[in-house]
């Protein structure tokens, strides 16, 4: 019963039912992966699909460049930074995307999450996302560094992650100093993300 529920809730968006069936080929060729963020939708199909940020692991690229290509996703040329890139499928008249840092996490070209990502992953029904502590990290460096405010979405997330303090602190302080990432990281856990600048 379980299995023909999904099937039937995955053939109502053919952009989902792709992106799923794209994930499942990593999973079967073993590619280390993860879904940075911005995943819901995998999970909820009333939730709209999203661009999906991915990393992977440096010795990989070329495997999952050869799978996107081989089942029809165009690569663009790289906008901003040498360790992303970015591919996109038309699906009937919509897109869909992987928009894929390679080797870590980066903001720009520097790297503030290492392939440990990869290694301490955790699987999410069919697909890989960060550990509860890196996913802690990666959302606040990136609304920090690059979205320069916290969208209430990650607030939300970042309310409710119960972290390991000492290693989310020490993963912090490789992109901050030490003050500043106890400074932010009691912030973040008290909620008072107004009084958080981006650095």
């Amino acid at each position: 019963m379980n299995n023909t529920n999904e099937s039937n809730t995955y053939n109502k968006s053919p952009q989902l039912n792709e992106i799923k069936q794209t994930l499942l080929i990593f999973n079967k060729q073993k590619v280390k992966y993860c879904i940075l963020r911005n995943y819901e939708f995998l999970l909820d199909k009333n939730t709209p699909v999203e661009s999906l940020d991915t990393v992977v692991s440096e010795k990989e690229i070329m495997v999952v460049d050869q799978i996107l290509t081989n089942n029809g996703y165009y690569s663009r040329k790289p906008q901003f930074s040498l360790k992303h890139k970015a591919y996109f499928k038309f699906v009937g008249t919509k897109i869909i995307s992987f928009d894929i840092q390679i080797g870590g996490v980066h903001w720009n070209d520097i790297r503030y999450l290492n392939e440990s990502i990869l290694d301490e992953r955790v699987k999410k029904s069919y697909f890989y996302v960060p550990n509860i502590n890196h996913t802690f990290v990666m959302l606040v460096a990136h609304s920090i560094l690059g979205k320069r405010y916290f969208k209430e979405k990650y607030k939300g997330i970042l309310l409710n992650l119960n972290v390991e303090e000492n290693k989310v602190i020490a993963e912090l302080s490789k992109i901050f100093n030490i003050k500043i990432s106890n400074e932010v990281y009691t912030k973040v856990k008290s909620g008072k993300f107004n009084n958080i600048h981006p650095y």
